[in-house]
Protein backbone atom coordinates (compact mmCIF):
# COMPACT_ATOMS: atom_id res chain seq x y z
CA UNK A 1 0.00 0.00 0.00
CA UNK A 2 1.21 3.50 -0.76
CA UNK A 3 2.16 5.72 2.14
CA UNK A 4 0.18 8.74 0.96
CA UNK A 5 -2.39 8.88 -1.80
CA UNK A 6 -3.31 12.23 -3.31
CA UNK A 7 -7.05 11.66 -3.10
CA UNK A 8 -7.77 15.09 -4.53
CA UNK A 9 -6.33 13.82 -7.81
CA UNK A 10 -8.97 11.08 -8.01
CA UNK A 11 -12.08 12.47 -6.32
CA UNK A 12 -11.41 16.15 -5.71
CA UNK A 13 -13.31 17.20 -8.83
CA UNK A 14 -16.31 14.91 -8.33
CA UNK A 15 -19.63 16.72 -8.32
CA UNK A 16 -20.63 16.90 -4.66
CA UNK A 17 -22.83 15.90 -2.97
CA UNK A 18 -22.47 12.40 -4.37
CA UNK A 19 -22.49 8.73 -3.47
CA UNK A 20 -19.75 6.13 -3.53
CA UNK A 21 -20.58 5.16 -7.12
CA UNK A 22 -19.80 8.68 -8.37
CA UNK A 23 -16.53 8.65 -6.44
CA UNK A 24 -15.58 5.33 -8.03
CA UNK A 25 -16.40 6.61 -11.53
CA UNK A 26 -14.43 9.80 -10.91
CA UNK A 27 -11.39 7.87 -9.69
CA UNK A 28 -11.54 5.46 -12.63
CA UNK A 29 -11.79 8.37 -15.08
CA UNK A 30 -8.69 9.91 -13.47
CA UNK A 31 -6.68 6.68 -13.88
CA UNK A 32 -7.18 5.21 -10.44
CA UNK A 33 -5.70 1.72 -10.17
CA UNK A 34 -7.07 -1.31 -8.33
CA UNK A 35 -5.71 -0.06 -4.98
CA UNK A 36 -7.43 3.32 -5.36
CA UNK A 37 -10.72 1.81 -6.50
CA UNK A 38 -10.54 -0.87 -3.80
CA UNK A 39 -10.16 1.66 -1.01
CA UNK A 40 -12.99 3.81 -2.35
CA UNK A 41 -15.13 0.69 -2.72
CA UNK A 42 -14.81 0.08 1.03
CA UNK A 43 -16.43 3.41 1.87
CA UNK A 44 -19.95 3.19 3.28
CA UNK A 45 -22.70 3.79 0.73
CA UNK A 46 -23.95 7.23 1.70
CA UNK A 47 -24.00 10.76 0.37
CA UNK A 48 -20.70 12.63 0.72
CA UNK A 49 -21.14 16.38 0.86
CA UNK A 50 -17.58 17.44 -0.04
CA UNK A 51 -14.07 16.20 -0.69
CA UNK A 52 -13.04 16.76 2.92
CA UNK A 53 -15.74 14.32 4.09
CA UNK A 54 -14.39 11.69 1.70
CA UNK A 55 -10.80 12.27 2.79
CA UNK A 56 -11.78 11.98 6.46
CA UNK A 57 -13.74 8.78 5.79
CA UNK A 58 -10.78 7.25 3.97
CA UNK A 59 -8.42 8.10 6.83
CA UNK A 60 -10.52 6.35 9.46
Amino acid sequence: MRDEIDWSRYVGEAEYPCGRDVLLRSAAAQGGDDEILGQLGKLPEREYDCFETVRTSLAS
